[in-house]
């Protein structure tokens, strides 16, 4: 997971450009006087990310006088309709503010939408929330869908407040066959406090990152073959090996848990890869 500054804009200003921008008058002015309990939740919302205890949020069926499906609407409307003014200037920004566009959830898809962190249906109260607008890809914000964790140790992380990318957790396992492939798994250091180990497992689980990076090895795998192969005949083994081991840290100046460095990590472990597989004449291609 990549973590993202939050947000500097704040939910008093989506709130009344929204307010604006609809053309009913008695939605348009309800909306305005949710101002006060919308920002008041921002201001608890942001507290709880701090401290990490966002699942304590409880879930609401208002927003002031907005009704959460009404407030839904207002959403899908307003902010991230395209072509209004609220999601030219406030939506589209923090849809842009992944760097690369890539989503922080996998670290690895394009981002396509805003996921809300806390489900709008459960908390209309922060559905124009910036902090809890995060850049998405398609396939996370399905997975995550409504999801919203019971305890500190099964939420997801959060992009906005979560900082795990400073000691290596994501590793990979290479699977012999025809062709070959590859596994991954989340194991946390075990200096790191227990709530954080468990989010992180609750993260690769949940959003099903180990069936996405596989499928993306396994066409790694395919297109180096070639190369690998030229390298062992040159080099031998520890041609491979160095190779491999090149490729791990040119990646890991993006981040020490994205899938290509566990996956070049994994591929340079292991010995079936760089000394059996180069020199055999199975077509192991994709």
């Amino acid at each position: 997971m990549r973590t993202l500054p939050i947000p500097a804009i704040r939910a008093e200003s989506v709130l009344l450009a929204c307010a604006h921008h609809i053309r009913d008058s008695d939605l348009s002015d309800r909306l305005t006087r949710a101002c006060g309990e919308v920002t008041g939740a921002e201001e608890a919302y942001l507290l709880k990310g701090r401290l990490g205890t966002i699942y304590q949020t409880i879930a609401t069926t208002h927003a002031g006088e907005v009704h959460v499906t009404e407030m839904s609407k207002i959403y899908d409307g307003s902010l991230a309709k395209r072509g209004t003014a609220p999601r030219r200037r406030y939506y589209d920004l923090i849809k842009a503010s992944a760097p690369y566009r890539i989503c922080p959830f996998c670290s690895h898809m394009t981002v396509s939408t805003l996921d809300h962190y806390l489900p709008k249906a459960k908390h209309p109260q922060l559905a124009l929330t910036p902090a809890n607008l995060i850049p998405s890809c398609s396939d996370c914000n399905k997975w995550k869908s409504t999801r919203q964790g019971e305890t500190a140790t099964d939420e997801i992380l959060h992009p906005y407040f979560d900082v795990v990318d400073d000691d290596t957790w994501l590793f990979g396992n290479i699977v012999p066959g025809n062709p070959p492939g590859m596994t991954f798994y989340a194991k946390p250091p075990d200096g790191w406090p227990n709530t954080t180990k468990l989010r992180v497992m609750s993260h690769f689980n949940a959003l099903r990152l180990g069936e996405l990076f596989s499928s993306q090895a396994g066409r790694l795998i395919s297109n180096i073959r070639s190369r690998m192969a030229e390298l062992f005949r040159e080099d031998g083994p520890s041609g491979v090996r160095e190779h491999l081991k090149a490729e791990a840290r040119s990646y890991r100046k993006n981040g020490n848990n994205i899938w290509e460095v566990a996956a070049f990590e994994a591929l340079s472990r292991s010995d079936y890869f760089c000394e059996e597989l180069p020199s055999s004449e199975d077509d192991w291609t994709l």
